[in-house]
């Protein structure tokens, strides 16, 4: 057995009893089991011997005349040299509170006379087997914390590599996004002037296009590197999704025309229009399977093909799929015009599950299909299609990409929840099919702030003073612009000793503040503005960065910062961050519903004659559909309000397209279909 197997013979157990017939018994039995025995009959000459040469283990009695063994064991604990000595009490003593205090005072065993010899060895082999383990582990230890300090050592070289790195991507990206700040910024500027024409808006779209194009390359080189390091994190936020595909779709169009693809869009019916996921990551990922997709029709050998096309799907998928077994919608296959602007599909699955998580009815899984009829992939580049700086045969002979998209892809699939999978004919095209998990919001709560656009300050306010701080000229300028056109009044300086020097005199309710410049970067000037202003809370800084905005924006606000805002700088967030904290209003321009809602009223014009909505209402209790008609009919859009809130959190579809419908004032529909429904 275990126990057997361990050899504890050789030992030294000392042993304490002033009864010299019990040391004599004790001493003799031991010694036969191949212990080496010392035997005293004092606490005092314990305390000596035990010094002197420690023992294995100590067998205490208690009572003894010049010295209890309680002293002993207290004595013995209290040394360095003795402190780790297992001692098992020997006494006649036999109350509870006894062994108690005898634990208490550091014992490991208490054994009440008379005893039974066999029960006595079995307890002093049990506690040597635990020394010996307990010294085996500490020996075990030791070799770690050496082999640990090695490893330390080759972490710091690897950290300070790791850094070596991380500057130069700093650096790479701060000189990158300063001069793309000015492309972004003024293109967007120019585009609100009202005196260009056509061709000259569509040369502006196409220079903020190109630009963000470049942009996403950077942050594709800035995501596999927080990617290798292990700090990559969802920013989960509330979106329209709709209007998310219509921008890829935009963004993708004329590069598909331009190459005689044709661009297809096809969303299933019960896809919501909200969701709650990290949007950047969803569109990364999107834009980087659109663009390969293209770029495999569009290679050398294929250029004079019949048309080629690419085809985005979403739809809801079964959580409770089984091994590759995919689920998708079934296409509706009616479209709106030539233009191939979208096709609705119809998917007829139930959306499964509900909570209450806030703001959110329910969870779900979204499945994203990209197919192409391009070249294909063939089965040796399967293996490694999605290792970084790899790169398909297709994407070798464009010349285009970095080899980095997929990489990235795969892991912010894997970061939402998801998987992606490929299936692929060389020859004939490619399916890149992925699935996240998302949250389903309450739509209102979704923010509408970027669907209006800021056009001046509305009056009776405060004239608020901000200070543009930019050692880049073009960049200060794009700022200065922006404030100055919507009513604000603004200075600006190129350093941060220059703005100080403003500070002084000018004393501004804001500065937006560079952090990288020469003289005096901004970090430096805002922990001095800080010290100089402790008393007065009228003073917001936000940090404006080129630099990898997660990563710098807990240290820029620990130094003093308000708040960030990455460059390229959006004036959007620019606007909404000063109105944050100034409290300022603005005057906006009205927008129309092609503008501010034309993915979801597309999306509901492409199907809102079709059975999926009808059958959905058929659901719906009798009373419930009678009421939704009587509000309809009475264009009573509070009461329609009141009738849609009652539908069950799981119905959500139904939900949102009764509210757009009814902001799209199209109550013609609510009343064709509750009609038809009542009268059946």
């Amino acid at each position: 057995m275990y126990w057997d197997s361990w050899q504890v013979a050789g030992e030294n157990i000392l042993i304490v009893d002033d009864n010299l017939e019990h040391l004599q018994i004790l001493s003799t039995t031991l010694s036969e089991k191949g212990y080496r025995v010392q035997s005293v009959v004092s606490g005092s000459m314990a305390l000596t011997v035990a010094q002197l040469s420690p023992p294995d283990l100590i067998l205490l009695d208690i009572k003894m005349p010049d010295m209890d063994g309680f002293q002993v064991c207290e004595r013995l604990k209290e040394c360095k040299t003795t402190c780790d000595i297992p001692i098992i009490f020997l006494s006649v003593l036999h109350r509870v509170s006894e062994k108690i205090k005898a634990f208490k005072m550091g014992g490991v065993d208490y054994i009440t006379k008379p005893f039974q010899l066999e029960e006595l060895f079995a307890r002093i082999k049990h506690q040597l087997i635990i020394k010996r383990l307990y010294r085996q582990l500490k020996e075990q230890n030791q070799q770690l914390e050496g082999e640990i300090a090695q490893r330390l050592k080759a972490e710091v070289k690897a950290v300070a590599a790791s850094q070596a790195k991380s500057q130069f991507l700093a650096n790479m990206s701060h000189e990158l996004r300063t001069p793309l700040n000015a492309i972004m910024g003024f293109s967007q500027l120019m585009s609100d002037d009202s005196l260009l024409n056509a061709e000259q808006q569509e040369n502006i779209r196409i220079i903020n296009r190109s630009a963000e194009n470049l942009l996403e390359l950077i942050n594709d080189i800035l995501e596999l590197s927080k990617i290798e390091s292990g700090v990559m994190s969802l920013d989960k936020t509330s979106f329209d999704l709709y209007r998310l595909l219509d921008n890829i779709e935009e963004m993708f169009q004329i590069k598909a025309e331009e190459k005689n693809i044709q661009l297809n869009f096809i969303v299933a019916s019960k896809v919501p229009q909200y969701i709650y996921t990290d949007q950047k990551k969803l569109r990364s990922c999107l834009t980087n399977l659109i663009s390969n997709a293209i770029t495999a029709i569009a290679v050398e050998e294929y250029k004079f093909t019949p048309q080629g096309s690419v085809t985005l799907r979403v739809s809801f998928i079964d959580d409770r799929r089984q091994g590759d077994k995919e689920t998708r919608g079934q296409e509706d296959k009616e479209t709106r015009g030539q233009g191939d602007k979208g096709i609705r599909g119809q998917e007829d699955k139930e959306t499964r599950g509900q909570g209450d998580k806030g703001n959110v009815n329910f969870s779900a899984h979204l499945l994203f299909e990209v197919e192409d009829t391009g070249c294909g992939i063939s089965p040796d580049e399967l293996d490694r299609l999605f290792d970084a700086f790899v790169q398909a045969e297709a994407g070798k002979k464009s010349s285009q990409g970095t080899g980095l998209g997929l990489a990235i892809t795969l892991k912010f699939v894997e970061m939402m929840g998801g998987e992606i999978k490929v299936e692929s004919t060389l020859g004939k095209g490619s399916i890149f099919a992925f699935d996240i998990e998302v949250d389903i919001p309450v739509s209102t709560l979704v923010d509408t702030l970027f669907e209006q656009k800021v056009i001046g300050l509305k009056p009776n306010q405060s004239r608020f003073k901000i200070l543009v701080v930019d050692d880049s000229e073009e960049s200060r300028l794009l700022l200065v612009k922006l404030l100055q056109n919507i009513g604000f009044d603004v200075l600006e300086a190129e350093n941060g000793q220059v703005a100080m020097l403003i500070w002084k005199t000018w004393k501004p309710h804001l500065i937006l503040m560079d952090t990288r410049m020469p003289v005096m970067d901004g970090m430096t000037a805002t922990q001095r503005l800080r010290n100089l202003n402790q008393n007065h809370d009228d003073l917001s800084i936000i940090a404006i960065t080129a630099s990898d905005f997660t990563k710098a924006k807990n240290e820029l606000k620990k130094a003093g910062f308000d708040d960030v805002i990455s460059k390229p700088v959006s004036p959007e967030i620019v606007l909404q961050k000063i109105a944050e904290y100034l409290n300022v209003s603005y005057f906006y321009e009205q927008v129309s519903a092609s503008d501010s809602s034309y993915g979801a009223t597309r999306y509901l014009n492409s199907t809102i004659s079709h059975t999926s909505l009808f059958e959905e209402l058929m659901t719906m209790p009798r009373n419930w559909l009678s009421a939704l008609h009587q509000a309809a009919k009475e264009v009573n859009e509070d009461l329609l309000q009141s009738v849609i809130e009652e539908i069950p959190e799981h119905k959500i579809y139904l939900s949102q397209i009764l509210t757009r419908l009814v902001k799209n004032f199209r109550l013609d529909i609510i009343l064709q279909f509750t009609q038809k429904i009542i009268g059946n």
